[in-house]
């Protein structure tokens, strides 16, 4: 995709002499030629991230100019925008044999219906630069479009044309579904169900038991359906965040914000056998049992056989019943997995998302049995639960190592309960306390202290903190008893005065959620401290490439805050500049280009610059 132009002062022995790095490669490039008379020279032109090149097919030469001239370029005259980005592009010029003459800049042609180009300046003098900024915020058409700039300077007029391919990038119309956002006790299986972006051709899906996506549960990449079924069964009492991100020809849209939602709960509790293994013998039709006595019960809500651990010769000869202490017989399988021979190790479960499968699997997977076993739901547990295997057809042996059973009662729970959530208000470029007056949850069984909030998203224009800990992030957590102390801090960074804030949910430790509402900081424009200065800084080089240096004039008296935003205010990347610094790299890379803010924000004050990527 991106190129370097290398020149050869000997012949393509060598090539010392860079003429651009990782431009573009869309056939052509405007260059600065140097000072480098001769007439060995030859370009070697070579891909930026791997082997590939060519070099000139035979030598040229540079030599000195007969007369004054002018020449014009573009760093940029090709490029493939996803709407809105915008584009932009520096026109240069260069004079030899002291060419004065006072250039002129127009634009001839066309613009996408919709867009708004502006200059820079439209008067320099040989030798200076001007930008040349294409606003696509209000374009809506795909297509090829190509206009020309134009540098009019005395008789003659030096053309150079933009081709600007734009691809529609709008995905109005996508959002997740369901589950809702705060469901609570939701079943072990799952299909996560979003509507469709407009111009979305793909989706990524994730399902993690963190809202930073850390550790997933289950995903998927590039499906073209609304729906992801989940494949592997939830945990009981457990909080899940699923998030999706819609794809198309331009890339990868953003990440949704994630919702979440939590499992039912229950008091499960696991029995295993101590009379196994026990054989079953292939010369006869041999009937075992196993026994697990529970002496202390109570009426069932969910039942699942969690192991089932043995071997056969031929496991489709087996039929395997399990008797509750009432004298309930449920049939869990018979005549299945014709011609398997070998071991096995699984499980039984009712809300398994598959059905039995042959050949029966070794890793401990769980299946739902031929007959349900909700029929012993409501029975009391208390007795002798019987597990029994039978081997129908005499010539095949095998063994029952390990049975286990999971007997569960539902659980009353209390959830958390929110109290205030009011709006926050604080002088825009400050930071302020979260109190209990803005930020309270109770519940009628746990202290504050057992009460922990999850952070599901973070300001988009600001940060919020805890006291010893630092800047929180997707995933992080503090407790009500944290807010008692004030202990929470929110930034805002003062880039505008729009509303800002943070989901979060909130979790008692005992299978009792609550989620998910936004907490929401209000900057008051004009309102900062008196005391606040405008800090000064510099960018460089800007325009920027995949690069700009940030400086200070003097040393940092403080720690001070960086945070880049595009122009809605949306944080791109923050950096931590510690006190007595004074400058700081900011990697570019990947950025579109376009228009950007650099914030810093320190004790003493604040400071806004514009950054243009090319």
């Amino acid at each position: 995709k991106t190129v370097n132009i290398r020149l050869s002062t000997d012949g393509g022995q060598t090539y010392p002499i860079t003429l651009a790095s990782g431009v573009v490669n869309d056939g052509k490039q405007f260059v600065t030629v140097p000072d480098a008379i001769g007439s060995n020279l030859r370009v070697r032109i070579d891909a930026a991230d791997n082997v590939f090149y060519d070099i000139s097919n035979q030598n040229f030469k540079i030599q000195a100019p007969a007369q004054p001239a002018l020449s014009v370029g573009l760093s940029a005259d090709n490029a493939e925008i996803c709407m809105p980005a915008n584009f932009s592009t520096e026109i240069y010029t260069a004079a030899v044999l002291g060419y004065s003459d006072p250039i002129q800049l127009q634009l001839v042609g066309s613009l996408p219906p919709g867009a708004v180009a502006s200059f820079n300046t439209t008067n320099i003098q040989p030798g200076q630069s001007a930008s040349l900024m294409v606003d696509l915020t209000n374009v809506n058409v795909e297509g090829i479009f190509t206009f020309d700039v134009q540098a009019v300077s005395g008789s003659q007029t030096y053309t150079r044309p933009i081709t600007l391919t734009l691809r529609r990038n709008d995905f109005t119309g996508f959002a997740l579904h369901t589950p809702a956002n705060g469901l609570t006790n939701a079943g072990l299986t799952q299909t996560l169900r979003w509507t469709t972006g407009l111009d979305a051709d793909l989706y990524d899906i994730q399902l993690s038991t963190s809202p930073d996506f850390n550790t997933l549960v289950a995903s998927r990449t590039g499906t073209a359906l609304d729906s992801f079924r989940v494949t592997v069964l939830l945990e009981k009492g457990k909080a899940y965040f699923w998030r999706v991100r819609p794809t198309n020809e331009c890339g990868a849209h953003a990440w949704s914000d994630p919702y979440f939602f939590s499992t039912f709960a229950e008091d499960c509790r696991t029995f295993e056998s101590n009379d196994l293994p026990k054989n079953l013998s292939a010369n006869s039709t041999p009937t075992i049992e196993t026994k697990i006595t529970i002496n202390q019960g109570g009426t069932i809500s969910d039942i699942n056989i969690k192991q089932i651990d043995g071997y056969h010769e031929f496991f489709k000869d087996l039929e395997a019943h399990l008797i509750s202490p009432s004298g309930t017989d449920l049939l869990l399988w018979k005549d299945k997995c014709g011609n398997f021979n070998g071991n096995f190790n699984f499980g039984l479960d009712d809300s398994a998302p598959g059905a039995f499968q042959c050949p029966p699997n070794n890793t401990g997977t769980a299946y739902r049995p031929v007959n349900p076993l909700t029929v012993f739901n409501n029975q009391n547990s208390t007795g002798i639960w019987t597990f029994r295997v039978k081997d129908n057809v005499s010539g095949s042996g095998g063994a029952l190592e390990a049975f286990k059973i999971e007997l569960c009662a539902s659980l009353a729970v209390t959830p958390p309960f929110l109290v205030i959530n009011n709006i926050m208000p604080l002088p825009s470029g400050t930071s302020r306390v979260i109190t209990p007056d803005f930020l309270l949850v109770e519940d009628t069984d746990n202290t504050h202290a057992e009460l922990k909030y999850t952070v599901m998203t973070v300001p988009e224009r600001g940060s919020i903190s805890r006291a010893g800990v630092g800047v929180l992030q997707p995933g992080s957590q503090f407790t009500q008893a944290n807010l008692d102390a004030g202990e929470i801090t929110f930034q805002d960074f003062g880039v505008s005065g729009q509303p800002d804030g943070f989901y979060f949910m909130v979790t008692d430790g005992e299978g009792g959620f609550f989620g998910t509402p936004k907490f929401i900081a209000q900057p008051l424009v004009g309102t900062r401290e008196p005391s606040k200065q405008t800090i000064e800084f510099l960018l460089f080089p800007n325009p920027a490439g995949k690069e700009t240096q940030l400086a200070f004039s003097e040393p940092l008296d403080s720690d001070t805050r960086i945070a880049m935003t595009d122009m809605a205010g949306r944080i791109l990347g923050e950096w931590l500049l510690g006190y007595g610094g004074n400058n700081l790299h900011l990697d570019l890379t990947g950025l579109p280009q376009g228009v950007y803010l650099i914030v810093v924000n320190n004790a003493e004050g604040r400071g806004i610059k514009k950054l243009v990527v090319r």
